[in-house]
């Protein structure tokens, strides 16, 4: 009998849980209204994200020397599309079909006389009336014999311990600073930040929550 009221009981968890329905938010004030930069694009094949994880919103470190990649999903939906850049270096107003993925490059040569430059765009939907959503993100350009430290990685495929990096001169364990450490362990929630002789900077766990 007891096996029984459990099961009942599970089974109106497992409904319950089912159980959302889709409620329009026809009636609310837009993203673009309310100057929020919400639209998914990515950058470098790199989902442009906030630091609070909201699409829409970003800047990263670009080498001179290399095209950047700008692209948008598939969407259910034509829309026209348009970004501008600084100084129009580069800009572009089309309208984009059903299902179709948008794909664009900024060639090195566009940028090779800035040290940076932002881009703002926005999509207006076809199947929605005065709706749309806007994105943003910032380049800084990096010369291109820089090279980046190494990503911080598991090491020999322990889950326990990191590997710093053979540079690490600093590296700031969940906030206590120690010095020449390459590897250590972890646990589940380890945020680390190391800085070389040279100040070249890796981390790893701050991008969670």
């Amino acid at each position: 009998m007891k096996n029984f009221i459990l099961l009942i009981f599970l089974c109106v968890i497992v409904y319950g849980c089912q159980d959302l329905k889709y409620l329009s938010d026809k009636f609310s004030i837009s993203s673009a209204s309310a100057n929020s930069y919400e639209y998914p694009i990515f950058i470098n094949r790199i989902l442009c994200l906030d630091l609070n994880k909201r699409p829409g919103l970003c800047a990263l470190q670009h080498k001179h020397s290399i095209p950047l990649r700008i692209e948008v999903d598939p969407r259910p939906y034509s829309y026209l599309f348009f970004i501008r850049c600084t100084k129009n270096l580069f800009r572009k107003r089309f309208d984009v079909p059903k299902g179709e993925r948008v794909e664009l490059e900024i060639d090195p040569g566009t940028f090779q006389d800035f040290n940076g430059f932002s881009c703002i765009g926005e999509v207006f939907p076809n199947d929605r009336e005065k709706v749309s959503a806007r994105f943003n993100f910032l380049v800084r350009l990096v010369k291109a014999d820089y090279i980046f430290r190494e990503d911080i990685d598991f090491h020999n495929r322990s889950r326990k311990h990191l590997a710093l990096g053979r540079y690490s001169l600093y590296s700031t364990i969940d906030g206590s600073t120690k010095k020449k450490k390459t590897i250590i362990k972890i646990n589940s929630d380890t945020k680390v930040y190391t800085e070389s002789y040279a100040m070249r900077f890796n981390q790893y766990g701050h991008e969670k929550r």
